[in-house]
Order: structure tokens, then sequence, then C-alpha cells
């Protein structure tokens, strides 16, 4: 679809260019990526719009001559610097937008202008004169009333110079913002001869679901449900009705060696045609500038209107360093995997970015995921994982503020190990404000909702976490538990039967659906959804635990006295959480135990230690009386 609008059009060109890669390819090369580095965060902070670049030339707009003609001046100030003979020529009027691209007189008026421009200068037309004539620190100079090439009447050219600070950048408004756009980016398709390199194909992926996902008026699909697809040939129209989005991206990559090739099409979810597309040969060193493309190409086509903050965050570079940035992804990659062998290669190739680059925000907030998961995937023991998580994040959070999925694990941190409710709602609270489309902030703001005791908000969190990540099991079911919390157990088993229905071997699900059976007064049914849970879980011990105290309940005393015994022993080789022998003693009558084994969650700040506070089940709750409160409340868990 075209657009007529009135813009100011900069045209940016090397001098000698050509020359220079006749001459020395590696220095002509090194010379544009430079040039790249300068022109993007200028022409983002004067609220330019980066367009496309044809060769060494770079095209934006700007809605602004001033804008237009300010971030000219910087960027020859920082040419200069690093040597880059630039000329740029800029011209104000009316131009044709249509799909990425740009047409009209006005884009031939400002590519005329730069070529007539001499090295290091700003050649701007009398358009452009008119309206920066009042502007202070803006110098012009009258060069010639000339015809130029293709332009049917002479334009009157001067040079421009900027002289002073800028007068004033304008101000961030957000007109007429696009609402209910929605968008989920399927998993790019490794055309790679190398099958390892899939780990890269799923990191271009998640990198685009993350610029994206800092668009609030845009509703973009988190990485679990989108990942669903992956492999599948599934058609595209059916795709967007079960994400319930009307957008789509597909994209593949084929890497060989350094260089790259990577398509990407935006694809209408109603009807399956084809919005845009684009395909972009380059060298590996330009993999972050494809990403910002693709990201700004979507953002355009949607017709959504950015915030300056929102464009900021998806041009946001974490690393220049290409083997840090190739090693954070393969550490990303085996995080998702969720399990302890997985969360051992991550560590490794974490601990291999940061030895190319100290100073990754991205690569700490990882470390300190890993550290945190391990607690619930793993067998790490709270008192070592909780304090390097900590580390970790406040270091991620000391190189880059802005990270909200780091404020997120902070929130987590203050919620699972200090039991400070008021600090975890803080950062939960930042963090969305940072990026709207945080799945999983969403899902554990609901937890913090539950363990205050604010179920109607914990449902309502756990919904719109659900809302961004419709596939998800694991959100699924806990939206699920959220209702099984407030004591609506029917809407609870409906829920958590739906996640086993689409997963039969879904543990979590019959986890929690043993609970809701066991609320319910149906001791039977919930004791064969805990045999479940724990032949799927592979021994989780919190299953096993449930499973003993039913088997208690139903007379099995043996049984459960053996599943006790089991756990007991396991405890001497690993870490097995304290909750589940206060569940035990508190079953079966043992008072005494039971206070232990309270005081032992106090001590490591049991993750599971609030829930049994507010749990429906009346039975295993932490029971309202002296001897356990002073063990709570000494421990800050009130």
């Amino acid at each position: 679809m075209s657009v007529r609008r009135l813009a100011a059009i900069m045209f940016t060109d090397i001098v000698g260019y050509t020359a220079l890669m006749g001459k020395d390819e590696d220095k002509a090369f090194e010379m544009l990526r430079t040039n790249r580095k300068i022109h993007r965060p200028l022409i983002e902070e004067y609220h330019g719009t980066w367009l496309k670049e044809m060769g060494d030339g770079i095209l934006a707009s700007f809605n602004s001559a001033s804008n237009a003609v300010w971030c000219a001046g910087k960027i020859q100030e920082a040419s200069q610097k690093e040597g880059i003979p630039l000329r740029i020529g800029i011209h104000e009027g009316e131009v044709v937008f249509d799909e990425n691209d740009v047409f009209g007189d006005g884009v031939n008026v400002a590519s005329r202008l730069q070529e007539i421009a001499k090295a290091g200068s700003i050649y701007i037309s009398g358009s452009v004169k008119k309206d920066i004539k009042n502007k202070f620190g803006i110098e012009t100079e009258f060069i010639e009333e000339k015809n130029l090439k293709n332009v049917e009447e002479p334009v009157m050219v001067y040079v421009a110079k900027c002289t002073g600070e800028v007068e004033e950048i304008l101000p961030d408004i957000l007109p007429e913002r696009s609402e209910n756009r929605s968008i989920a980016v399927l998993p790019f398709i490794n055309m790679s001869d190398d099958p390892s390199q899939e780990y890269f194909c799923d990191g271009m992926t998640e990198e685009i679901i993350n610029a994206l996902s800092h668009v609030e008026s845009l509703k973009v699909i988190a990485r679990t449900s989108a990942f669903m697809f992956k492999g599948k040939n599934e058609d595209v129209r059916q795709i967007g009705k079960k994400l319930d989005v009307d957008t789509l991206l597909e994209g593949s990559v084929r890497k060989a060696g350094n260089r790259l090739r990577i398509s990407a099409q935006f694809v209408n979810a109603a009807d399956g045609s084809h919005i845009w597309s684009d395909s972009y040969n380059r060298v590996m060193e330009d993999v972050f500038a494809i990403q910002d493309e693709i990201s700004l190409s979507i953002v355009d086509n949607l017709k959504v209107k950015l915030l300056r903050k929102e464009k900021s965050a998806i041009v946001k570079r974490h690393t220049e360093d290409l083997e840090a940035y190739n090693w954070y992804l393969k550490g990303k990659y085996y995080s998702e995997t969720m399990t302890e062998e997985g969360f051992k290669l991550a560590f490794k190739y974490f601990e291999r970015s940061l030895e190319k680059d100290t100073n990754n925000a991205l690569v700490f907030m990882g470390l300190a995921s890993l550290y945190w998961f391990s607690t619930y995937w793993g067998s790490a023991h709270p008192s070592d994982a909780y304090p390097k998580a900590r580390e970790y994040i406040l270091k991620a959070l000391e190189i880059d503020d802005s990270l909200s999925e780091a404020h997120s694990i902070l929130g987590s941190i203050h919620m699972n190990h200090d039991w400070d409710w008021e600090a975890a709602e803080k950062e939960y609270n930042k963090a969305l404000e940072l990026n709207p489309n945080h799945a999983l902030t969403h899902m554990y703001y609901s937890f913090l909702m539950t363990v205050r005791r604010r179920n109607d908000e914990a449902i309502k969190k756990a919904k719109r976490a659900l809302e961004l990540d419709p596939l998800s099991n694991y959100i699924h079911t806990l939206y699920g538990a959220a209702y099984l919390y407030a004591r609506k157990l029917d809407q609870g088993i409906n829920e958590l039967q739906s996640v086993l229905n689409s997963d039969p071997n879904y543990f979590l699900a019959h986890f929690y659906i043993g609970f809701t059976y066991r609320a319910k007064g149906m001791l039977k049914e919930a004791m064969e959804k805990y045999k479940k849970a724990d032949l799927l879980s592979g021994g989780n011990p919190m299953a096993i635990a449930a499973l003993l105290v039913t088997k208690y309940e139903l007379g099995q005393i043996k049984e459960a006295e053996a599943l006790i015994k089991d756990l007991e022993e396991r405890s001497e080789k690993e870490y097995i959480p304290p909750i589940c022998f206060y569940l035990y003693y508190k079953t079966i009558g043992n008072n005494d135990q039971a206070l232990k084994y309270v005081q032992q969650c106090c001590d490591v700040h049991d993750s599971f230690l609030p829930w049994l506070r507010v749990h429906p089940i009346d039975k295993l709750q932490i029971p309202d009386e002296p001897q356990y409160n002073e063990i709570l409340n000494k421990s800050g868990l009130k």
C-alpha cells in the first residue's frame, strides 16, 4: 500500500569508495561497517527512519528538515573523526512510501544533491533552507541555482553547517497509535549444510521476537508458542488462528563460512498473502544490521507508530564482538532445554562469551537465569544458587538498566528467595514498563499475587501471560493453578485438563490437577495423577511428596513410609526441598519433626514455603499457631 506524505530525505555516500574497494577490499568493508555504526544511532536519535542501504550509500527520511540537518551535521562530525570522506544531500518534499521503499521527485533531488556535494559537506535544497532559516546553530551559504539530472525545475543549492549545540529535538509524540496489531515470528529455517547451525537460526528468531516485544501497541507471541511450529509444514492461516494473530513472519538462514543469506517474508495470516519480503546477502559482521532492518520493516508495514524509547530498544546492540555473540547464542540455545545436561553446556558457552566480551549484559542475565532455574529444574541448593543469581543479575543491570527480563529475574529473586513482596512487585512493574509483551513476567507477577492472596489479580496476570504465549504448556498449567489457589476448582480443572488434552505427558499439569482433586476430596483420583507426575518427571521430589501424603491418607502407610525413606536417602546426595519432609510429618501428626523442617525451610529460604501459607488444601497449609508463626516471623515470612 502506497502512502504519499511530506518528508525530509537524506542521502549519504562515501567519496572514493569504489576505488578503495579495488585497492583494499578489507579496508573498504571495515570503513563500510564503521559508517553504519555512525549512521544508525544518530538517525534514531533525531527521529529519522533508516530506509535502506545502496552499496556504500544510505537513505533515510525525517519528519522535519531541522532534524535531518542536525543529524547530518552529527554524522559528518563523527565521520571526519574516523577518516571517512562523506557527502550528504537533503531535500524536503512530497514523496511516496511504498512497502519498505520511497519514491518521487523528492528522493531524486536529494540523490542529485548528494552527487554534487563535496567530501565532508552537507548540500541542501531551497525548501530545506526555508524550513531551517530560524534555527539557532545552523548556518547556510548559497552556492548556485542548478539544473539537476532528471529534475524538471532548477534547484536552489545551499551548503549547511551546524555551528552549535542542537536547539531542539522534536518531542517524542505518539500520534494515532495503531491498536490491536499482533504478530508471531516463526522459527527461521536452517538452510545451511551444517545442522549444527540450528542454534544460530533460533537465535536470529528470538532476537527479532525480543526486539518487537518492546512495542507496547503490538501484541507479540512469545518464543515458546512460536517455536511449537518448528519443523512443521502447517498452513499459515491455521497458525494464525491457533496463535490469534493477524500477521506472521517467516524466514530462512543459509550460513556458509563468513557469508550469510537471510530471507524474510511478512504474511497476512487471514489469507496467506505476502505483505513484504526481502533477502539479505551479507557477511556475518552485518547480522546485527539485518536483525534491525527486519524488525523496523515489520513495524513500518504494520503502520505502528514508534515511541523513541521503543525504536531505541529495537536497534540496541549488547555486543559488537561476533565471536562473543555466537557463544552467547549457543548458551541461550542450551539454556532453553531445562535439563541439567543442557544447563552445563549453557554455563560453558556463556563463560566463553564473557572471555571475548566482559561487558555483555545479556550473558550475565543468562547466567543469573541458569542459577535460578537450577533450583527448580536441577538439584542446586538455593543457598548456593540464589546468591550467584543475584550477583550476575545485578551485574547485568549495572551494565544495562533497561533490560526488562533482568528486572523480571531480580523480581523473582526477591519473591522466591528474599520473600520481599514489595521489592518484587516494584521490579515486575519496571520489567513490564520496559517490555509489556514479556509473557513470563506476567506469569511471575501472577505468582506474587497468589502468595499475597490477591487471587483475582493473579488470574488476570496469568491470563495475559497465556494470551502472549497461548501454546505454552507451562503457562497454561499455571493459569489453571491460579484458579486452584483462588479455590475456583472447577475452572482450574477445565484449564488443566485442556493442557493434558494437547499433551497427555506434561507432568506439571498432572501434578496440579492432582492437587485440585485433593481439594475436592477426590483422594484416589489425586493419587493417580501424582503417580503420573512422579513417573513423567523422573522422580520430582515435590511430586513424590504429594503422592506419599495422599497414600498415607488412603491408609497405604507402608508405601508412604517407603517413599519418604527414599527421599531421605536422596537428600544425602542431592538437594531435596525440606518442604517435602514437612508435608509428610505434618500429615502423620509429628509436630516436632514438622516444626524442625519448617525451620529448615526458613534457613535455606525454600521457594515452596510461601505457597503453603495460601495452599487451597487446608491440611497442607502452615498452621496459624504460635510455634509456627514465631519461626516464620523471625525469617521475615509474614
